[in-house]
């Protein structure tokens, strides 16, 4: 049997039961589009998406700022994608359910708090979880009110008994 590593639009609403990632408690759904460095964003009408919409965040000179993204989360009045492909995470303001485009911008954690195709984001407290695929581990970095401090990501290589206890590790959640 063949395991699914990326998800299309359509595969996400057909599985956002096992992806609640993807749906904002607003009643918006938002998915990752890695093949094409975009996200798509739909209204949730009687639980199913309505008026989606394909959006490509461009910086100041028309460049693409996503990078093969990989999931998207919220958080307080933020919005986080992972790039896969560039090693790094875009960060915009959310006001009033909407993303504000102006106000996004791509970070890289370097050092020992370097991502390796980070795959997936989630937030617990006033710390941030990212795992990554490229060299089985995840970065863990602090949370401040104008987002996630770069600077304090910490690269973290999980092993018990010489044995790697993360595998390509494609999502992360947290619960409680």
């Amino acid at each position: 049997m063949q395991s699914i590593k990326r998800f299309t639009l359509f595969t996400c609403i057909l599985a956002m039961a096992a992806l609640p990632a993807l749906v904002h408690a607003s009643g918006l759904m938002y998915a990752a589009n890695y093949n094409d460095n975009s996200y798509t964003k739909c209204n949730m009408v009687n639980d199913k998406p309505v008026g989606c919409t394909k959006v490509f965040i461009k910086d100041s000179s028309g460049q693409n700022m996503l990078s093969g993204p990989s999931d998207i989360a919220f958080y307080d009045s933020y919005v986080y994608i992972t790039n896969q492909t560039s090693n790094s995470y875009t960060q915009c303001h959310v006001e009033n359910d909407n993303i504000d485009l102006t106000t996004c911008n791509t970070y890289k954690p370097s050092g020992k708090g370097a991502l390796s195709a980070p795959s997936s984001i989630k937030f617990s407290g006033t710390e941030v979880y990212i795992t990554n695929i490229k060299n089985n581990t995840y970065t863990q970095c602090n949370v401040q009110e104008n987002g996630i401090d770069p600077n304090s990501c910490t690269t973290v290589h999980p092993y018990k008994a010489e044995s790697q206890l993360l595998s390509y590790p494609a999502a992360i959640t947290i619960i409680g």
